[in-house]
């Protein structure tokens, strides 16, 4: 569907489009979302296997 097309499509049609368009970005922002968790959580635990290198070798 280009620009002009959408000008002859009827309320309803725009309103399931406009529907199916909030979906796709839902699901895009979720999976984004659980992107950025996996890398938080990863550093989290790379810092925390530094500290603990860290305190073993003070001893």
């Amino acid at each position: 569907m280009n620009f002009i097309e959408s000008f002859d499509m009827d309320d309803e049609e725009k309103e399931k489009l406009l529907e199916k368009l909030a979906s796709q970005q839902l699901r895009a922002d979720y999976r984004k979302a659980l992107g950025s968790e996996h890398k938080r959580r990863y550093m989290d635990m790379e810092i925390e296997k530094i500290f603990k290198k860290g305190k073993k070798d003070e001893r």
